[in-house]
């Protein structure tokens, strides 16, 4: 074996060695962990985020990018979804991958939820109030929210006092956002339906326990994963995903397709009676002003 020595001083190379065994610790199959300096700027940008954090919500830099979503059939905007942007004040963009894995470890992720939801409401109500004709918008929620189990109290109240109609917003989480405590979620879905919002399941079939999903949660629509989509042109993908939107059909709920990128998926999606299409052949998520331009003003 080679030995290498270092001329670093006791308190760095203890520093250094408490990172690695932060990783280790916190790594679910990782035993030993080496140092390296990808680890230290990591925790350079947590601290960042959560420094900042704050401050961004209150100046308003995070921003909602709107994706829409067409119906298969007529090609017409349908729907969207809010996705965020941190538009920091020098311009540049930080794109969730960067803060969301922060913001969930260290439990901010819900107030970033809530935000989101309160920045939809306001613009779905600012439109509707200049005779825009909207659509329904879905929005995210994180684990974190719904692990509490009245958090729900919040929402509609925020719905409540902007008078906006419950049927132009809905809410949209994660398999992997669920828990085992089956009659909290139950109740919380319970609640969403009876304020007359609609329940989205997110990238369905990737999650370990789709069909054990269903259920537990009586969802009202069914987003088929990408990865699903990628494999249409394959022989046992198209069963897979032809039998995935039968399936939610015989449940009563309609199925968005998210990541369709061609025109050989969109028309293949369409000719198997999917509802809804998500994904970039046509549209990307785009910021509110453009989004209601492009596709609000022109429906």
């Amino acid at each position: 074996y080679e030995v290498r020595y270092s001329n670093e001083d006791f308190e760095t190379a203890f520093d250094r060695s408490m990172i690695a065994f932060s990783a280790a610790k916190n790594s679910r199959d990782k035993f030993v962990v080496f140092y390296n300096d990808a680890m230290e700027e990591n925790l350079v940008w947590e601290q960042f985020v959560e420094d900042h954090f704050q401050e961004a919500i209150e100046k308003h830099e995070f921003k909602v990018y709107y994706q829409a979503k067409v119906s298969a059939l007529t090609g017409k905007v349908s729907g969207a979804e809010a996705l965020v942007r941190w538009i920091r004040s020098d311009g540049s963009v930080v794109f969730p991958g960067k803060f969301i894995p922060v913001l969930e470890n260290n439990g901010m992720i819900a107030e970033l939820d809530r935000y989101m939801f309160q920045e939809v409401v306001k613009h779905q109500k600012a439109w509707l109030d200049q005779g825009i004709p909207i659509v329904p918008v879905s929005v995210n929620l994180s684990r974190v929210q719904l692990a509490e189990q009245n958090f729900f109290e919040r929402y509609k109240k925020m719905l409540e006092q902007s008078s906006l109609p419950s049927k132009y917003v809905s809410l949209e989480f994660t398999e992997s956002a669920m828990f085992d405590n089956e009659e909290i979620l139950r109740d919380t879905v319970d609640q969403i339906h009876d304020a007359g919002m609609k329940v989205l399941i997110d990238d369905f079939g990737v999650g370990f326990s789709s069909m054990m999903t269903l259920k537990t949660i009586p969802a009202d629509i069914m987003k088929v994963d990408k990865c699903f989509v990628d494999s249409i042109g394959d022989e046992r993908g198209n069963k897979i995903i032809i039998g995935l939107i039968e399936f939610a059909v015989s449940l009563g709920m309609s199925v968005t397709a998210e990541g369709v990128e061609d025109e050989h998926q969109y028309l293949f999606l369409k000719e198997h009676n999917c509802n809804d299409i998500q994904g970039y052949y046509f549209a990307r998520p785009i910021p509110a002003e453009e989004y209601c331009e492009k596709f609000l003003k022109t429906a």
